[in-house]
């Protein structure tokens, strides 16, 4: 049985993949006549079998079928080299006259050929040993590239770059399809949460009435689980959601439904948890993410969502629900949705699935029966006897030993022509001064050296005669990737994570300021060289250091190997390792100085040359090399650990500080900085020196911040001094994630002063990032020093945050804290108008009108910005907390009707409206506003709910009552039409015009129960 690649696994299950599901989809038309609930476990089953096809196709014993073709990639790798041996030999070696050609091309070009022989320099050599017969002075010789490689043959390239795409693909297709599946299941996780929100803000519903009718029915369906009922002000519909904890939570409405809703509504959510419908529902979720790309997949679980409705309808109408009433439920339930449900729950309806869950309500000639245990069994056992042979079955393999023992039985008769004469070319002893050197294994000659990866098969080949792969060949030419010093990469920011629920995306931080490069300029020829590249690098404990700078018309090169150590002054070499060595190159106009050193048996041994003459390495010799030792160390710090003890012993910290002034970069002054600062116990007025002159020696952004940092971490600074000194050297950080980093390290302090809070204050407005701000300005909020006389600063910063998170973060937190003025509210509220996010402003409104009374000023400002929300719920939530905590006065009850009169949501605008009612009375200018909103109303119970709330709570105008009457006969229910007549009837006299548009109202029903109940109203309110 032969392995399968990772390509070969995911071609293996996207066609198997696709048979499976057309299988399904054949059998659910067959089977369309039978019941919702069988379809629905049809393709139920169908996608766990896709779930479980991937590990059966890496974990079922192989079925090879002859006939289909093989898979790319799947045969053994040894049988692909021979194949491709075989393929590409034979042009290989007719190529081979063109080989002198290139030779003296080559030859021609000396510097070409040295970048070539350096780019081969870490190769080995493919020797062979000499023949017995040759009379060649060269006891190896030493195998060339194919001629074709050498004479730029076109075959070679195009063979490289169609194996490269061919192993490229198969990794691009893989990182598209983990990319898909991570975001689509990243997308479900997202509405998992945002449900698992909802039911956490859910409250539970105590009715005794309503859990009883819960057990009864779950008792009905043989439901074991306890099912929870919650009840949520965020919903329209019921939903059920839960798996092995149940639970149903229902809109804020539940009081008013009748009985018939209340009983479907409970059937058809108990059926969902009956049928485990939460769990099909996640094991569709998890295919159709890991499906993704496939149509199939989402064909299939759209089907799933509609069968799983209209399976649970059925239970509703065998519960003994009227088929018509249900159909109107439905309707009724379905015309007063504003928003859609969450993509997460079981809703109990959806818009999009009305029309055909009312035309199967209907339908009497649809079956209704559920799927028994045993149908269940044996649909279970179909599908594994489905899947399992299906995942097993493999293409035969294609056998490839005739093409191998071509390759091997018939060599090319070009071969030896191809390679022999090259090889004695470059080892005959009449060739001149190369001669010797083709003798050796050396880079020396003209001839390239084989390819590492034609060495690794050469023991290999089962015969020598094998020709080397060809595709080598191109690589050979192409020059080393020059090695890149690398500064530091810049730290990676977490990302702010998204607050559930919450339209505006906070703001992304700031990014952390670069490191500075280690090293910098150097003091060399009499004036500054600029570094161009370092790299320090340890293999093994194997230590590599190389640099170079350059300046007019000066350069120096600096080369270490192993471990170098120096004495405290930097002037001199103490020790090299075993096998290492210290070498330098100065190059100063026409002259060229050079020391290496290296360690010997006696001790460090000097090797001293000017233009290439070895001189005597004393006098003038050591006292340049001293002097460049220091230069280097001010430059790169290589010896600042012995370095800065030997200061502190010689001249204390103020040595130390002085020697820092004649460093040449950012990064070794930082070194020097925390090497002192790590001494215990600094005096602070040396801290204070040390914080002062890092703020105005150091530019690098991250440096400074690193020293700042350091003194935070070991010191207390507890003295008011050091704290300002502190703070002003934070104020020159111009990157705001350093800046904002180190002063809130400074506000973890205790018992930071007023002046301090009002300095740092002061510094967070010079940052540019809403982020960083706001981290410091909650930070600043927090102190015990900060009080309400610097509130008013801190809301003239806040309001120059552009993201709609951190505004509201910061304007929110003074709510908490303190009473605010009336100015201060007042600027919260304009702060507030400039937020896009309605969410945000709720939050915000919510947290004002909790402060207490509103003057007039302050209740119209709130009102302008509840007034720029296009959410209805925040706009409806935002008013509903206003009219809590205040009386509204005449004015500001008409503002908020004529805000409601632009939400499209009928339910928002009712809870607004009677809400209002039941706290103020209206005059005759505020029912007319009240009328008009009601009569924008499209939804029949929203509308009817409005009067009959007015009529209880407002003693009418005759005026106004025709406008009621006026308003019913745009009702279209008959009995939400019925109940506002019956309480005109029972509330008013009605005489003359009145009693007339009453009767033509009344006349105006459908129903006859309906009709008649609204003329006997007004028969006995006459009566009595």
């Amino acid at each position: 049985m032969h392995a399968l690649s990772s390509s070969a696994i995911i071609l293996d299950t996207v066609v198997k993949s696709t048979l499976l599901l057309a299988i399904a989809w054949g059998a659910a038309l067959v089977l369309k006549k039978r019941s919702a609930a069988t379809q629905h476990m049809v393709r139920t089953f169908a996608l766990a079998a896709l779930l479980l096809l991937p590990f059966s196709v890496m974990f079922v014993p192989a079925w090879h079928l002859k006939g289909f073709p093989e898979y790319p990639n799947s045969r053994p790798a040894t049988q692909q080299t021979a194949a491709q041996h075989v393929a590409t030999s034979p042009e290989t070696q007719r190529t081979a006259p063109s080989a002198p050609v290139k030779r003296e091309a080559v030859s021609a070009t000396p510097a070409t050929a040295r970048v070539k022989r350096e780019a081969h320099s870490a190769r080995p050599l493919n020797i062979q040993p000499a023949e017995s017969g040759s009379t060649s002075t060269a006891a190896p010789k030493i195998s060339p590239f194919p001629a074709d490689a050498i004479s730029g043959a076109p075959f070679a390239p195009a063979t490289s770059l169609t194996s490269s795409i061919s192993d490229l693909l198969p990794r691009l297709l893989l990182g598209l399809w983990i990319a898909g599946a991570l975001f689509f299941l990243a997308r479900w996780r997202l509405n998992t949460m945002r449900l698992a929100g909802l039911v956490r803000r859910s409250a539970v519903l105590t009715d005794s009435g309503w859990n009883a009718q819960v057990r009864a029915i779950s008792a009905e369906l043989g439901i074991d689980r306890h099912v929870a009922l919650l009840v949520s002000d965020e919903i329209e519909v019921p939903i059920t959601t839960g798996i092995l904890f149940p639970r149903i939570v229902l809109s804020l409405d539940y009081a008013e439904w009748s009985s018939t809703r209340r009983s479907a509504i409970l059937n058809h959510e108990l059926a969902h948890i009956k049928r485990l419908d939460a769990f099909t529902q996640s094991l569709a979720n998890v295919a159709a993410s890991l499906y993704w790309f496939h149509p199939l997949v989402w064909l299939m679980v759209r089907a799933m969502r509609a069968e799983r409705e209209r399976a649970c309808d059925d239970h509703v109408l065998a519960a003994g629900t009227k088929a018509s009433d249900y159909a109107h439920e439905l309707l009724d339930i379905v015309s007063g949705l504003r928003e859609p449900e969450l993509a997460a729950a079981l809703a109990m309806a959806r818009k999009s699935q009305l029309e055909g869950r009312v035309l199967a309500v209907l339908n009497p000639a649809l079956p209704r029966g559920s799927v028994s245990r045993r149908g269940t069994l044996a649909l279970g056992i179909l599908t594994l006897c489905i899947v399992l042979p299906l995942s097993a079955m493999r293409p035969s393999p294609q056998s490839t030993t005739p093409d191998t023992h071509t390759s091997k039985a018939k060599p090319s008769p070009a071969s030896t022509p191809a390679t022999a004469p090259h090889a004695q070319d470059s080892s005959a002893p009449g060739t001149g001064p190369q001669a010797p050197e083709a003798a050796t294994p050396s880079f020396d000659n003209d001839s390239e050296p084989a390819e590492p990866a034609e060495m690794a098969e050469a023991p290999e080949a089962p015969e020598p005669s094998e020709a080397p792969e060809p595709t080598e060949a191109p690589e050979a030419p192409e020059p080393p990737a020059m090695p890149a010093f690398q500064s530091g990469s810049v730290p990676a920011v977490p990302a702010v994570p998204a607050v559930p629920a919450v339209p505006g995306v906070p703001a992304v931080p700031a990014v952390p300021a670069v490191s500075a490069v280690p090293g910098g300029d150097i003091s060399v020829c009499g004036r500054r060289a600029k570094l161009h590249n370092m790299s320090m690098e340890s293999n093994n404990g194997n230590k590599h250091w190389t640099a170079n700078w350059s300046g007019d018309k000066c350069s120096l090169d600096l080369h270490a190997e192993g471990e170098v150590k120096f004495n405290a002054e930097a002037t001199d070499i103490q020790s090299i390792s075993s096998g290492g060595s210290f070498e330098v190159n100065l190059r100063q106009d026409d002259t060229l100085k050079q020391v290496k050193v290296t360690p010997s048996a006696s001790g460090l041994q000097y090797v001293y040359k000017i233009n290439g003459k070895q001189q005597p390495f004393e006098g003038e010799a050591k006292a340049w090399f001293a002097q460049f030792l220091l230069a280097l160390e001010r430059s790169t710090g290589f010896a600042a650990d012995a370095r800065v003890p030997a200061l502190l012993a010689k001249g204390g910290p103020n040595a130390v500080l002085d020697e820092i002034s004649n460093l040449q970069s950012d990064y070794v002054r930082g070194i020097y900085f925390r090497k002192l600062l790590e001494q215990p116990k600094l005096p602070s007025p040396v801290v204070q020196h040390v914080i002062k002159q890092a703020g105005e020696q150091i530019n690098s952004d991250y440096e400074l911040a690193r020293v700042l940092m350091t003194v935070s971490k070991q010191y207390d600074l507890a003295d008011e001094a050091s704290r300002t000194a502190f703070l002003t050297a934070a104020n020159k950080l111009k990157s705001d994630y350093e800046h904002s980093r180190v002063l809130i390290e400074l506000l973890h302090r205790p018992n930071i002063s007023k002046e301090n809070v009002s300095m740092a204050l002061n510094s967070a407005g010079s940052i540019k990032s809403d982020y960083e701000k706001s981290r410091i300005l909650l930070s600043l909020l927090d102190q015990k020093a900060f009080d309400q006389s610097q509130l008013d600063f801190y809301l003239k910063l806040v309001s120059s945050i552009h993201s709609d998170y951190e505004k509201s973060r910061d304007l929110l937190a003074p709510m908490q804290k303190y009473k605010l003025t009336a100015d201060q509210t007042n600027r919260i509220m304009d702060a507030t108008s400039g937020i896009g996010s309605d969410y945000e402003k709720s939050r915000l409104l919510l947290g004002l009108a909790k402060q207490g009374k509103f003057d007039e000023a302050q209740m119209s400002n709130y009102l302008k910005v509840v007034d720029s929300m296009k959410s209805d719920y925040e706009r409806s939530r935002s008013l509903l907390e206003l009219m809590q905590n205040n009386s509204l006065s005449s004015a500001s009850m008409t503002k908020a009707m004529q805000n409601m009169s632009k939400t499209g949501s009928d339910y928002e605008k009712s809870r607004v409206l009677t809400t209002l009612l039941k706290a103020n009375r209206f005059d005759e200018s505020q029912t007319n506003i009240y009328l008009g909103v009601t009569d924008s109303m499209s939804n029949n119970y929203e509308r009817s709910r409005c009067l009959i709330a007015l009529m209880d709570h407002t003693k009418l105008s005759n005026d106004s009552v025709g406008k009621v009457l006026n308003s019913v006969s745009r009702i279209t229910s008959d009995y939400e039409k019925a109940r506002v007549l019956s309480t005109v009837a029972r509330s008013y006299a009605l005489d003359g015009a009145l009693r007339e548009s009453y009767i033509k109202a009344a006349n105006s029903i459908q129903g006859e129960f309906e009709r008649n109940r609204a003329l006997a109203a007004v028969v006995k309110s006459a009566t009595l």
